[in-house]
């Protein structure tokens, strides 16, 4: 059957379904085959005149995101575990339709008219269009024109073996499944009442519970090194940073939240590894070693992931926080590091992620790798500002454009550059 589907490409196979007396076709159709009936288009058919050509709303634009589109073509190219669970859905008008065959099971045989694909092959009309999944279907195209790019533009010093691989990844695109839900004849209000309906009821995953998925692979990456990182500075009572992380999975009592989010360490982490969270996505299917280049001050901990020196990480993050924790105070003599009682800029995401920006700037300070995990050296540097007024709430609110604020008022009663 599904070689049939690829000798006859305006076949679409596909299972009737019924919801709530609302009636709508799935199928599974590979890359090739989708995109020999739809793509990605901006514009907006909300209906067909007497010759059944589309009529086209000009005010209706859907303008991708170019960042979504740049990840998913990140995902499919860079990730060998890449797929889309979710289906594509796309509007199916019935005068495309030549015949429609059903059988006792509720299978559906649907036969295109020939112009669907003729008026795609000329860059003309977009008969089959798509209700949701428009950066996806963007993403798909993209990643094949990349991948046709580069093997239609080799230098001579491109080797076999590149071509092969980019060949081979071409080929894996191009039979890669997708789902897809078909509705017939939706008028545009009905459309965009689907629409409504598969996104409002879609709840954003948690990215703590995201990064915890690491923890439950073999596979190394800057993310499960960071994950790891996290759980064991909260493993242990003399850490600064036990109970401070709200960890996964874990229920607190009413007023006991700890301060940091396990995602807000965790990624703080990948973020001294890697240059971005999309360069990170790449780098996490490359060999440690790979990642010795592009060590700069910023990627303070890349060095140490690249050489598969993960506990040096640790006791860094163990060493320098343990003397924030132990300098910091009111002239009353309170410690502010994890200290509910009194409000202040340090005991938050903002004063976390401003103490990890100057320790990136006080690493280039100590050359010495031994010297990098002692609390003491750390308290060094710290101790001139001992009583520096984190408790100030006018200057110092709880927004993240405070973080450069007090970076540089840190900076400079250290007397150090911007």
């Amino acid at each position: 059957m599904e070689n049939q589907t690829e000798i006859r490409p305006n076949i679409i196979r596909a299972k009737r379904v019924v919801q709530n007396q609302q009636e709508f076709l799935i199928s599974v159709v590979s890359v090739d085959g989708l995109l020999r009936y739809t793509k990605y288009t901006e514009r907006m058919i909300y209906g067909f005149d007497e010759n059944n050509l589309p009529i086209y709303n000009d005010q209706v634009q859907r303008k991708p995101d170019p960042a979504k589109v740049n990840s998913i073509v990140n995902f499919l190219l860079s990730d060998p575990y890449a797929m889309f669970p979710t289906n594509i859905v796309l509007a199916l008008p019935s005068f495309v339709i030549e015949d429609f065959k059903e059988d006792e099971d509720g299978g559906v045989e649907i036969i295109l008219s020939d112009k669907v694909e003729k008026e795609l092959n000329k860059n003309g009309d977009v008969f089959i269009t798509i209700i949701d999944g428009q950066h996806r279907l963007r993403g798909i195209e993209a990643s094949k024109e990349k991948l046709l790019n580069d093997l239609n533009h080799q230098d001579i010093f491109f080797k076999e073996k590149d071509r092969i691989q980019l060949q081979e990844k071409l080929e894996a695109l191009r039979r890669f499944q997708v789902a897809v839900t078909f509705f017939i004849d939706p008028v545009i209000q009905y459309q965009a009442a689907i629409f409504a309906s598969i996104n409002r009821t879609q709840t954003k995953v948690s990215e703590s519970l995201v990064y915890s998925l690491f923890g439950l692979t073999d596979t190394e990456s800057p993310q499960k090194t960071a994950l790891e990182v996290a759980l064991a500075l909260n493993s242990f009572k003399k850490s600064p940073f036990y109970g401070k992380i709200k960890l996964v999975g874990y229920k607190y009592q009413r007023g006991e939240t700890p301060v940091l989010t396990q995602a807000t360490l965790v990624k703080s982490i990948i973020r001294c590894i890697s240059p971005s969270d999309r360069i990170a996505e790449r780098e996490r299917f490359l060999k440690r070693s790979d990642l010795l280049s592009g060590v700069i001050p910023e990627l303070c901990f890349r060095k140490y992931y690249a050489t598969n020196r993960d506990t040096d990480i640790t006791q860094i993050m163990y060493a320098f926080f343990k003397a924030v924790e132990e300098t910091f105070q009111t002239t009353n003599g309170e410690v502010l590091w994890n200290n509910d009682k009194i409000d202040n800029i340090l005991n938050t995401t903002v004063g976390y992620e401003t103490m990890l920006n100057l320790l990136k700037r006080l690493i280039i300070r100590i050359p010495d790798d031994e010297r990098r995990f002692n609390v003491e050296i750390y308290r060094e540097f710290l101790s001139p500002i001992k009583y520096f007024p984190f408790t100030d709430v006018d200057r110092y609110r709880k927004t993240s454009g405070t973080k450069k604020i007090l970076l540089i008022d840190i900076l400079a009663a250290l007397n150090m550059p911007v």
